[in-house]
């Protein structure tokens, strides 16, 4: 005789979402993490494609970390460089990530030419296992660089300022990331790469995200569980920072930060709800077929 479906049309199908985000604490972690800038400056991103280098641990992790750096990248909108480009994004794992970069500021000096020594001694001062510095530079609206005069001071020609832009932008132009191999024990090779996307393609404060549901709690020794990957919060971070023109305001730039990472999550909501009405539906239509 047939089989019976155990599932029957009587039966409720119930799908959990997961909870709708929180937009004060969102609001609150996108400025905590981003770098403080004046009213009339704009937040600094990479306009020339990205090209990543690894190096201090053996190839095949190293190739899974580059890997998912540039699937990250790709997934913000940002332009790779495609093989055989020249790093702009180096990633390095040392046995003492802050003596490395003290050496490298006595030896490299051009390495930080973007930087006073107070802000040098910021670097160093920086806790955990991770160092990040980024070079970058002010341009024109169009991408003019600033000229340097024979008889006279630097100038860079910029168009008019509107009320809804500024005549500049700032470009990131170099990251460099020193990690402590010993952080890398217990931690998988996607939270060490989703952890170096969010430092090395945004100029983060990463003291600011301390509590916050972000991958930037990754080293963090108050954080009892870190995420097992970016966060909603992140993806939205890095695609928000990277679409639209790069001279808007800073202020106006984190807002429009905060706004597309609540766009993501509930997104990601949706997706989840329909996923689960799918899967119970195909659950629900099943039915062996077969004869006893």
């Amino acid at each position: 005789m047939p089989t019976t479906n155990p599932v029957t049309a009587a039966d409720p199908i119930v799908v959990e979402g997961r909870a709708l985000p929180d937009e004060v604490k969102i609001r609150a972690l996108a400025r905590a993490i981003s770098p403080r800038v004046g009213f009339d400056q704009p937040l600094a991103r990479f306009t020339d494609p990205v090209c990543f280098a690894t190096a201090g641990l053996p190839s095949p992790m190293l190739r899974t970390i580059g890997a998912r750096l540039a699937e990250n990248a790709d997934a913000a909108g940002i332009a790779l460089a495609g093989d055989g480009c020249t790093p702009n994004i180096i990633v390095v794992f040392v046995e003492d990530s802050r003596a490395e970069a003290e050496r490298l500021m006595r030896r490299k000096p051009w390495m930080f030419r973007n930087y006073q020594p107070s802000e040098m001694l910021d670097i160093l001062k920086e806790p955990g296992p991770v160092h990040v510095w980024s070079v970058s530079e002010v341009r024109s609206r169009d991408g003019d660089r600033i000229s340097q005069g024979v008889d006279g001071p630097p100038t860079l020609r910029v168009p008019i300022a509107t009320r809804i832009g500024l005549a500049i932008r700032r470009d990131m132009l170099s990251t460099v990331m020193l990690v402590d191999r010993k952080a890398v024990l217990g931690r998988s090779l996607r939270q060490v790469a989703d952890y170096a996307a969010m430092r090395t393609l945004a100029m983060i404060r990463p003291k600011g995200a301390a509590g916050g549901d972000t991958i930037l709690t990754l080293f963090d020794p108050a954080a009892a569980a870190p995420p097992t990957e970016m966060t909603a919060f992140d993806r939205g971070y890095l695609k928000a920072l990277y679409a639209g023109s790069g001279t808007q305001r800073g202020a106006t730039k984190v807002a429009m930060i905060a706004r597309s990472i609540i766009r993501t999550a509930a997104d990601d909501n949706a997706d989840a709800r329909r996923a689960g009405f799918a899967g119970s539906a195909g659950s629900a239509g099943s039915n062996n077929g077969g004869e006893q």
